[in-house]
């Protein structure tokens, strides 16, 4: 998984912003991850376990990650039920909206739900 931040349009990468890596499970929320962003709004990438796809389509041929994105002076944004397949890059833009001054940190935070891919 590949998880650029960027802000003015994707004109200005975000810097030192904590990406944390979660996945939903029957028994609870397990967390994969917790990272920074680097002098070009990337984390390092990420090999996240997916199933091979089922030629019977028994089996959902993807599994489903959420990431998180906090950084000083933005709104946070986080993006649920990421579909990540065995085998391919998946990408997960994050383009942060800055807080106004009036405004303090953890309020309007953004919730982006991900459609799952149908077969």
């Amino acid at each position: 998984m590949l998880i650029p931040v960027r802000t003015a349009d994707r004109a200005i990468p975000v810097e030192d912003a904590t990406v944390t890596i979660t996945e939903d499970t029957p028994s609870g929320t397990d967390l994969i991850g917790i990272l920074k962003t680097d002098e070009n709004g990337e984390i390092r990438p990420l090999v996240l376990p997916a199933p091979m796809g089922d030629p019977n389509g028994k089996q959902v041929p993807f599994s489903k990650y959420s990431a998180r994105v906090q950084a000083e002076g933005y709104r946070t944004e986080q993006s649920v039920d990421i579909p990540i397949f065995a085998g391919i890059a998946s990408m997960q833009d994050f383009l942060l909206i800055p807080l106004p001054a009036s405004e303090a940190a953890g309020t309007g935070d953004i919730i982006y739900y991900n459609q799952e891919p149908v077969y």
